[in-house]
């Protein structure tokens, strides 16, 4: 491989950020008693978009459903298992669930906090049609879409 080939930048495919707003609005908005935030971040944990309460450092917890994420992937491989597509993390709290968008070669993922007391089925529910939505805004970008 020659110097110049090496030097190339590579453009990663980028989904529509105006269906990506919409789709976190409407899990936010969806009021799933407890959810407190929503992130959805780049798998190299960088963030992309979050909304609900005041967060201080997004960059921080965008690295850590992104290190969470890689490390059950890791896990369920050891194990001879597909690798993962949600991560549940259950503290006396609350719950936090990291799920990867499927597109993109999971490019990106999604990490909802909720209270303690939030309904799993619900929420399971309302974060999948999410991250179909961010996965669908892939195409509607790369097709000039708004």
């Amino acid at each position: 491989m020659s110097d110049r080939q090496k030097h190339i930048p590579v453009l990663l495919p980028t989904p529509d950020r105006r269906q990506c707003e919409m789709a976190l609005d409407e899990l936010v908005a969806r009021n799933v008693d407890g959810i407190s935030l929503a992130l959805l971040a780049y798998r190299d944990g960088h963030p992309y978009l979050f909304r609900g309460k005041e967060l201080q450092n997004a960059g921080k917890l965008a690295a850590m459903a992104s290190s969470m994420a890689a490390l059950s992937g890791t896990m369920l491989r050891e194990i001879d298992s597909d690798s993962g597509e949600m991560t549940l993390l259950q503290g006396k709290k609350g719950k936090i669930i990291i799920v990867q968008v499927p597109a993109a070669n999971n490019l990106m993922l999604l990490a909802v906090h909720t209270t303690e007391e939030v309904n799993l089925g619900l929420l399971l529910a309302h974060t999948k049609s999410c991250v179909t939505k961010v996965a669908a805004s892939f195409g509607a970008a790369q097709a000039g879409q708004p």
